[in-house]
C-alpha cells in the first residue's frame, strides 16, 4: 500500500482543483499559498475546459428538455472545482445562464436563477447563485421570512398548499402556491 506521502504528492500532481484542496486540508499550507494556486482553477485544467463546453445558447447539454439540470450539475461541479467566482470565465457562463436558461416545463419561465417547484432543485440553484452571486431573491423569500410574516391569505395558503406553496411562482403553480410566493412582506427589524 502506498504511504500517505507518496499519496499526497501524487495529487499534488494534479489538477488545480484538487491541488489547493490538498494543500488546504492534507499539507496545511499557509492561506496565501492555498489561495494562490486556488486562482489557478479557472484558468487551467477542469476548471477551464468546463465553461468551455458551454454554448452560447447557456445550457450544457440538451438545450430543449434537460439541459437546465445539466447545467444545474456543472454549476455544482464548478462550484465544487473551487472555481472563482470572480473569473472571467465564471461571469460569462453565469452571464449566460442568467440571460438565456428558463425553466421550459414552466412555459419559458421563469429565469433559471428563480427557481422551479422543487426544493432540492431550488437548493441546489441557490448554493450556485450564492456561489456565483447570482440574484436568488424569489427563492429567498421563504427562507427569510417567517410564516407569521406572511401576510393572512399567504398564511392560509401554506396551510392548505405545504411547502410547494412556498416557491417560485409559474403559470403551472396552483393558485395559492402562487399567491403565497408573490406576497410576502420584508422582515422588520424591529
Amino acid at each position: 500500500m502506498a504511504s500517505r506521502q507518496a499519496v499526497t504528492r501524487w495529487l499534488l500532481e494534479g489538477d488545480a482543483s484538487i491541488r489547493w484542496q490538498v494543500m488546504r486540508h492534507l499539507t496545511h499550507e499557509p492561506a496565501e499559498v492555498v489561495a494562490a494556486e486556488r486562482t489557478r482553477v479557472a484558468s487551467e485544467g477542469w476548471g477551464a475546459q468546463l465553461p468551455g463546453l458551454q454554448p452560447p445558447e447557456g445550457h450544457w447539454g440538451d438545450d430543449t428538455r434537460h439541459g437546465w439540470m445539466t447545467s444545474t450539475d456543472a454549476l455544482q461541479v464548478l462550484k465544487d472545482l473551487g472555481t472563482d467566482p470572480a473569473s472571467e470565465k465564471a461571469r460569462t457562463a453565469i452571464g449566460l445562464v442568467e440571460d438565456r436558461i428558463t425553466w421550459f416545463m414552466l412555459d419559458g419561465q421563469p429565469p433559471f436563477f428563480d427557481g422551479e417547484t422543487e426544493a432540492c432543485i431550488n437548493g441546489r440553484i441557490l448554493a450556485a447563485g450564492a456561489y456565483f452571486g447570482a440574484s436568488c431573491d424569489r427563492l429567498l423569500r421563504p427562507i427569510i421570512y417567517r410564516p407569521e410574516q406572511l401576510p393572512p391569505p399567504s398564511t392560509q395558503n401554506l396551510e392548505q398548499c405545504g411547502w410547494h406553496s412556498l416557491t417560485a411562482p409559474s403559470a403551472n403553480m396552483p393558485p395559492c402556491a402562487r399567491a403565497a410566493s408573490a406576497s410576502v412582506a420584508p422582515i422588520s427589524n424591529a
